[in-house]
C-alpha cells in the first residue's frame, strides 16, 4: 500500500454539528464489555456524546421461546422478529454441490457436483487472499441466532445515526473493541480533512480485516483532499466504523431487514465485489449499490490500526449461537468460540447475588422507591447493590459518568512512571489541620505507597489544591482534571448517601457538618495484587468503616468482599458485579448506632497462576465527624 501524507495537525477542528456521536452496540449481559469500552472512551478520545444502544439477543429469546434449532419460520415467528418484519435470507447457508451451483449461476443439471463447489470455491480463490478461503468453510456454511441479532443491532444503529441533522456523521462500535491511545484524534481529523475538503463519503472503516487481494488506492476525490484515507476494497470486522448522516439514510432504507444476512457480508458487498454472486443480486445490496455506495478505510499499516484492537478477553456472540439454517462445517476453534470464564473469588461459592440486595435505577437520579429500597436491604444484609442502567445516553446519568471519568483519570495517575518519580511524590501530603475551623485532620492525605498498595487519600471538607505551588493545602491533586472529576464523584455519590440515610433515619442526616467542614473522605487506591508479598492471598484484611456509609464502583479486577448480615456468610460481591454500572453500598459504624447491621469487608487478590492485574478502586465514605 503505497504511503499518504497524514492529515495535518493544523486541520479545522469539526463544528458542533458535524463532531460525531458515538454509538455503542451491546447486550444487556455484556455489561463489564460495556464498561471496558466506555473506560476506554472516556481515557483517551475527545469524544463526549456517546449513546449505548442494545441489540437483540438471538441466543436468549430462541432460548425464551423455545425454538428448535434449524427452524427459520419458528425463529422468525418470535414477536421480536415479527414485529420489525425481519425475514432471513434463507439463501445463505452453502452446504452442497446444489447451494453452490445455485449462487455462482450454474446449474447442477449442466454442470458435475464436483465442478459446481469448484467453481464456487473458485471466486474465493479470485477475490481474495490466500489466507482468507476458509471463510467458505465456515461462515458461509451457517446462519446463527447471534448473526441474526448482530445485524439488527447495526440495523438500529443506521437508524438513530440517518436521523441526525444533516452532515453529522456517527461512529459505531461493537462493545468487544478496545480503544487504545490515537483513536479519537485520528478520526476526528480525517472527518475534518473529508468536510473542508466537501468530500463524498458514505462509510469509514476504522478498524477492520481486508479480504481483497487487490491493493487499495488513495482516496483523492476532491483534488483538495488533505486526508490519509484509502477506497476500501472488501473488509469484513465491523466493531469500528464511522457512517456519514447520507450513508446511514443509504444502510437504513436499504431493506437489509427484509434480507437479513451476516452484516460482515452485507456491508462490503455494498462497494466491492462479492464472491457470491446471490448476495450481489440482492435487493437490499442492489439498492445501496445503485446509491453510488462510498467505503473508505484507514491504511492497515497506519498507527490507528494498531490502535484500535478487538478485545480478546471475550468470545464472539455471533459464533457461540443458536443454529438457525445450515450447519458449522469445519471448526475454526481459538479464542473467538470460547466461553468466557467467570471467577467467584475467594468466599463461599454463590454464583449470583441474592435478588433482594440489588436495587435497579431507573434514570438519572435515585428515587425516593429506590432509597427506600436500598435502605431495606441494608437492614437485611448490610450491603446494596445499586444498578445504573447500561442503555441509552449512559453518560446523561451524572453518577455513571462520575464513575467513568473517574476511574479513567486515577487509573492514568497510578500508571505515571515518570523518571524521577516526581510527579506522584509532588502529592506526598504534609499533615496538619484544615478546614474552616481547622477541625479536620489532613494526616495521611496526598498520596502515600504501602507494600501492597498505593492510594491518594482525601477529606472532602480540606480539598487539595491543584497548584503543586500553593502553600495555602496541606496536599494537591496531580491535576486540574483529576481534582474536578473527583469532586463531581464525591458530590455524586454523597447525595445518594444521604438519600439512602435518610430513608433509614432522618436524624442522622441532621448530624452531618456543612460542607466546609465535611469530614467525608474519598481514596483511589491502587493494589498491585502481588501473591508474593502476602500468604494469605489478602490486600486488605476485614474490617469495618467509621462513618455513616461507604460507597464505590466496582472495580474490572474483583477484590472487594461482603459479609451478608442475614446469613454470615462472605460474598465475593464485585466478581458477581459489572464494572463501573454496579455501585456497592455498605454500612458503617455509625449507622449501626441506628440498628443497621455494620457490613464487615475486606479486599483479596487473585490466586496465584490465575489471569489478573492490578485493581483500581475510588471508594466514597461520608462520615459525621
Amino acid at each position: 500500500m503505497a504511503p499518504k501524507v497524514s492529515p495535518s495537525s493544523s486541520s479545522p477542528p469539526l463544528s458542533s454539528m458535524h463532531c460525531p456521536l458515538v454509538l455503542i452496540l451491546t447486550l444487556p449481559r455484556n455489561r463489564r464489555r460495556l464498561a471496558t469500552t466506555l473506560l476506554h472512551l472516556r481515557s483517551h478520545t475527545p469524544l463526549t456524546d456517546i449513546l449505548v444502544v442494545h441489540g437483540f439477543d438471538g441466543n436468549l429469546a430462541a432460548q425464551q421461546h423455545n425454538v428448535p434449532p434449524l427452524s427459520i419460520d419458528a425463529f422468525e415467528a418470535m414477536p421480536s422478529l415479527r414485529s420489525q418484519n425481519v425475514k432471513v435470507y434463507r439463501g445463505w447457508p452453502v452446504t452442497d454441490d446444489i447451494q453452490a451451483a445455485r449462487v455462482v449461476g450454474s446449474s447442477t443439471n449442466t454442470t458435475s457436483p464436483e465442478n459446481a463447489w469448484l467453481q464456487y470455491e473458485s471466486r474465493f480463490i479470485k477475490l481474495w487472499n490466500a489466507d482468507r478461503l476458509r471463510y467458505a468453510d465456515f461462515h458461509c456454511r451457517r446462519l446463527t441466532a447471534g448473526d441474526v441479532g448482530c445485524g439488527i443491532a447495526h440495523a438500529r444503529a443506521w437508524d438513530i445515526a440517518a436521523a441526525q441533522p444533516e452532515g453529522r456523521p456517527t461512529i459505531i462500535l461493537e462493545d468487544d473493541v478496545a480503544l487504545l491511545p490515537g483513536f479519537g484524534d485520528a478520526v476526528t481529523s480525517e472527518l475534518a480533512a473529508l468536510a473542508l475538503a466537501e468530500a463524498r463519503w458514505h462509510l469509514i472503516h476504522i478498524h477492520s480485516s481486508k479480504y481483497a487481494r487487490r491493493r487499495e488506492r488513495p482516496f483523492d476525490t476532491p483534488e483538495n483532499y488533505r486526508g490519509s484515507l484509502y477506497v476500501a476494497e472488501h473488509r469484513k470486522l465491523l466493531d469500528a466504523y464511522c457512517v456519514s448522516q447520507s450513508g446511514a439514510r443509504i444502510l437504513a432504507s436499504s431493506g437489509y431487514l427484509s434480507h437479513l444476512f451476516p452484516v460482515d457480508d452485507f456491508i462490503p458487498a455494498l462497494y466491492s465485489e462479492h464472491p457470491r454472486l446471490d448476495v450481489m443480486d440482492l435487493p437490499c445490496v442492489r439498492r445501496a449499490r445503485d446509491a453510488g455506495f462510498v467505503a473508505l478505510t484507514f491504511g492497515d499499516d497506519d498507527a490507528l490500526q494498531q490502535g484500535v484492537a478487538s478485545n480478546r478477553m471475550v468470545g464472539s456472540d455471533s459464533n457461540r449461537a443458536h443454529l438457525i439454517a445450515g450447519d458449522f462445517g469445519v471448526e475454526l476453534g481459538g479464542e473467538d468460540c470460547a466461553d468466557a470464564v467467570t471467577r467467584v473469588g475467594h468466599a463461599d461459592k454463590i454464583s449470583k447475588l441474592p435478588e433482594t440486595c440489588i436495587v435497579n435505577i431507573h434514570g438519572a437520579s435515585l428515587s425516593p422507591a429506590c432509597a427506600a429500597a436500598a435502605a431495606e436491604s441494608l437492614k437485611r444484609h448490610s450491603f446494596v447493590v445499586l444498578r445504573l442502567p447500561s442503555d441509552g445516553a449512559v453518560l446523561a446519568n451524572p453518577l455513571l459518568h462520575s464513575i467513568v471519568d473517574t476511574e479513567a483519570l486515577w487509573t492514568q495517575f497510578f500508571a505515571s512512571d515518570d523518571d524521577d518519580g516526581s510527579i506522584k511524590r509532588s502529592c506526598i501530603g504534609r499533615g496538619g489541620r484544615a478546614g474552616e475551623h481547622n477541625e479536620l485532620m489532613c494526616h495521611g492525605c496526598g498520596w502515600t505507597k504501602q507494600r501492597l498498595r498505593e492510594q491518594y487519600h482525601i477529606v472532602c471538607g480540606a480539598w487539595p489544591a491543584e497548584d503543586a505551588t500553593s502553600s495555602s493545602s496541606p496536599y494537591v491533586m496531580p491535576s486540574r482534571a483529576v481534582s474536578e472529576a473527583s469532586r463531581v464523584f464525591a458530590d455524586c455519590m454523597r447525595d445518594v448517601a444521604i438519600q439512602i440515610v435518610s430513608a433509614i433515619t432522618p436524624e442522622a442526616v441532621e448530624q452531618l457538618p456543612p460542607l466546609e467542614s465535611d469530614a467525608s473522605v474519598l481514596d483511589a487506591f491502587h493494589y498491585f495484587n502481588d501473591s508474593s508479598k502476602s500468604a494469605n492471598l489478602t490486600n486488605m484484611s476485614a474490617h469495618t468503616d467509621p462513618g455513616l456509609l461507604t460507597m464505590t464502583s466496582t472495580s474490572f479486577v474483583a477484590g472487594l468482599e461482603v459479609q451478608d448480615a442475614s446469613t454470615g456468610a462472605w460474598i465475593p460481591v464485585e466478581a458477581l458485579c459489572s464494572p463501573m454500572f454496579d455501585v456497592v453500598v455498605f454500612a458503617a459504624d455509625v449507622l449501626g448506632s441506628y440498628g443497621v447491621p455494620v457490613c464487615a469487608h475486606r479486599v483479596t487478590m487473585p490466586t496465584p497462576g490465575k489471569e489478573s492485574g492490578e485493581r483500581v478502586s475510588v471508594v466514597y465514605e461520608l462520615r459525621v465527624s
